[in-house]
């Protein structure tokens, strides 16, 4: 997995571009992923989400998924916290082959 913590505003203000976390690029490989495969758009300026969004949880989730969690998993921190990948959210399973 190759990503972001942002994405970047598409709109430079001679300041910057700044965080943007509207629309921003992940690309995975392996682990069951379909090769060449796009999920999603944005607008023409990359600056809105127009076709198939995916939530900050969603992607975590299929992390997750790829590593053989599954979303009803409870995972115990370092600290005895328990937590589930992705906040229970679902794999977006139209990644996978």
């Amino acid at each position: 997995m190759l990503t972001t913590e942002f994405g970047r505003s598409p709109a430079y203000k001679g300041d910057g571009r700044n965080h943007y976390p509207a629309a921003f690029s992940v690309a995975l490989a392996g682990a069951g992923v379909k090769g060449g495969y796009v999920h999603g758009a944005t607008d023409e300026a990359g600056g809105h989400v127009t076709d198939k969004p995916v939530t900050v949880g969603e992607l975590h989730a299929s992390v997750g998924w790829a590593m053989g969690i599954r979303p009803e998993d409870t995972i115990m921190s370092p600290s005895g916290r328990p937590f589930k990948i992705g906040n229970s959210s679902q794999p977006v399973m139209n990644v996978f082959a």
